[in-house]
C-alpha cells in the first residue's frame, strides 16, 4: 500500500495508536469517529511454570480456579478477545475462584504480572 494511513505495527513496548481504518484480510472498513488501540507486546518466551500458577477447568462453563503457593505481589488482569479489560485485581490467597458465569461465550486472556514477569493464559468460556 502506498497510503500514509496504512501501517504495519511491530510494537517493542506498550504504546497507543489512533485507528482510522481496519483490515483483517476479510473485512475492510473505515472507523467512524476516533478510536484508540492499545498495543502490547506479549511473547510466549516465558515459561508459565516460572510463576507456578495452575488454573482449571479450561474450557469452563462458569468458574475457574487459580492456584499458586506464591501469589504475593501478583496482579491479575482479565481481557476479552476484543482487548477490553474485564477485571483487574491483586491475588493474595493460594486459591482464587473466578466467576465467569456472567461473561459471554468466547475467549478470555488471564494476564498474571509478578516481579517484572508476565504470563498470559487463554481461557475458553462455554
Amino acid at each position: 500500500y502506498s497510503s500514509p494511513y496504512v501501517r504495519t505495527i511491530t510494537p517493542t513496548m506498550p504504546t497507543s495508536y489512533k485507528i482510522f481504518a481496519v483490515s483483517d484480510g476479510y473485512c475492510l472498513g473505515k472507523v467512524f469517529g476516533t478510536g484508540i488501540a492499545k498495543i502490547e507486546l506479549i511473547t510466549a518466551n516465558e515459561d508459565p511454570k516460572d510463576l507456578n500458577i495452575t488454573l482449571f477447568p479450561n474450557p469452563t462453563p462458569n468458574f475457574v480456579t487459580i492456584r499458586s503457593d506464591y501469589f504475593k505481589n501478583t496482579r491479575l488482569k482479565i481481557v476479552d478477545s476484543l482487548g477490553k479489560d474485564i477485571l483487574e485485581q491483586d491475588l493474595v490467597k493460594s486459591e482464587t475462584v473466578l466467576d465467569f458465569s456472567g461473561f459471554t461465550t468466547g475467549l478470555y486472556f488471564l494476564q498474571f504480572n509478578r516481579d517484572n514477569k508476565r504470563v498470559v493464559y487463554k481461557i475458553q468460556k462455554l
